[in-house]
């Protein structure tokens, strides 16, 4: 760490910590440090409660995050002009839906704040640019209450793919849908 980093992270942590700085003094920055993955090289570890209910990390690898990622953007479209809702907390294996799929097709995703509700969300991003977003994927109750409140707010009128998991649908919804 240079001196103003290391007066940051204190003297206790100094040495078995590297601060990287955008810019060194110089002006040069540091370079990038070199990590290359494989496709069994974990991508990332999902906690789930498990049957015992005690919480157990499952270990995805790259391969299967890119092929789930491949298969979405293939059989459901999703294409630099959509815009995705990214809804779903990141403790939850649905953001890999949301996320992975719009980044690598140059989508626009738009990020739900960890304080907004749905609906709160979707009158904000209808009101950029009018269109709100083409893609949701949504836990089937959250769904359920979206319905239950058309008169208040509208399907959003770029709306061309709803995923919904979780629950089971009803068909009172899909008919007020």
């Amino acid at each position: 760490a240079d001196p103003d980093g290391a007066g940051a992270i204190g003297a206790g942590l100094a040495g078995r910590v590297t601060v990287l700085a955008p810019g060194g003094p110089d002006g040069t920055g540091v370079p990038d440090p070199r990590w290359e993955a494989g496709p069994d090289d974990p991508a990332y570890v999902i906690h789930t409660s498990g049957s015992t209910g005690t919480p157990k990390g499952v270990v995805v690898p790259h391969r299967a995050l890119a092929a789930r990622v491949g298969w979405m953007r293939e059989n459901y479209g999703i294409a630099a002009d959509d815009e995705v809702l990214q809804f779903a907390s990141l403790s939850f294996d649905t953001h890999a839906e949301e996320i992975y799929p719009a980044l690598t097709a140059g989508a626009r995703l738009v990020v739900a704040g960890s304080d907004s509700t749905l609906p709160d969300h979707l009158r904000l991003a209808a009101a950029g640019d009018g269109r709100g977003p083409t893609v949701l994927d949504l836990p089937t109750p959250y769904w359920h209450e979206l319905v239950d409140d058309l008169d208040a707010l509208p399907r959003p009128p770029g709306l061309r793919l709803l995923i919904l998991g979780a629950d089971q649908v009803q068909q009172r919804a899909v008919a007020a849908w």
